[in-house]
């Protein structure tokens, strides 16, 4: 085999495995991007319960204290 014609079979084994690379970096990259996708929502519906939790401790709180001043009139 001539030294010419290992070069020129050598790369083409190189741009099929450079091909190939590329494609797994693509993939990689949209799940990349999705897992990321999903951490934002996670983090919002996250950020979302809370809220609601602090809206709720400060409604027990007002519960408390009206009950403690209703129990005090008696």
């Amino acid at each position: 085999m001539s030294a010419d014609h290992q070069v020129a079979k050598e790369g083409v084994a190189l741009t099929r495995l450079n091909a190939t690379l590329l494609e797994k970096i693509e993939e990689l990259t949209l799940y990349s991007i999705q897992l990321e996708k999903r951490n934002q929502q996670q983090e919002n519906a996250l950020q979302r319960q809370m809220q609601e939790l602090q809206t709720i401790k400060q409604k027990q709180s007002q519960l408390e204290q009206l009950i403690k001043e209703r129990l005090g009139r008696k």
